[in-house]
């Protein structure tokens, strides 16, 4: 990663600013940066060709920023369908797809009618509907978890304002899966945003919490 968390504000800082104020031997592990994925881990120096290129994870604490092909939400069907539920919430979101659509467009950066139709496939395909007690409000957040949003040229959409990273969606450390946001109701759990550029993870964004 190329941003961590400072150990003290907890505000982003690169790793060109984390050096500049404790140096390169971190020697104090109190002074670590932080994962900005929040998962609680502290954060180390990488080198590459003996410059001091990146930030990785010290501990083995669980982080979903470390499967490299995003968080296996999708790997965990429902543990208890529930087909009654299903039909009305789908209806509720049938009913209101255009509020829905703009609260995606809010979380997501230049989002495409193409990548809202590859949200609504991966949806039904993994049964989203049918998750017992899913609430409303937390379906725009899944469905931006569903898929990776990819960088965009300008050439190919023929506009000045396109997506110049790759984003990823994801829930904080304490949801492994879709019946984790019933299970941990009552704990806080943030949704983040991670950015890359030529294959490296950049930036965390909390988006809420």
């Amino acid at each position: 990663m190329l941003v961590a968390l400072h150990p003290v504000s907890k505000k982003s800082i690169s790793v060109d600013e984390y050096i500049l104020e404790y140096g390169e031997e971190q020697r104090e592990y109190a002074n670590r940066a932080l994962c900005p994925f929040l998962c609680g881990d502290k954060m180390t120096l990488v080198r590459q060709k003996g410059i001091v290129h990146h930030f990785a994870h010290f501990g083995d604490y669980f982080c979903p920023s470390k499967e490299d092909k995003g968080p296996q939400y999708k790997n965990s069907p429902p543990k208890n369908p529930d087909a009654k539920h299903a039909a009305e919430i789908l209806e509720i979101f049938k009913n209101n797809l255009k509020r829905y659509y703009k609260k995606l467009k809010e979380l997501i950066p230049f989002i495409l009618i193409q990548e809202f139709e590859e949200i609504l496939n991966a949806a039904k395909k993994l049964h989203i509907w049918h998750y017992s007690q899913i609430k409303e409000f937390q379906l725009p957040y899944i469905f931006a978890s569903l898929i990776d949003f990819h960088p965009q040229s300008p050439k190919k959409y023929k506009t000045k304002s396109v997506r110049e990273l790759h984003f990823r969606f994801i829930f904080s450390h304490v949801i492994r899966c879709y019946d984790d946001l019933i299970e941990h109701e009552q704990q806080t759990v943030h949704f983040l945003r991670a950015s890359y550029k030529q294959n490296k993870k950049t930036h965390a964004h909390k988006i809420y919490a």
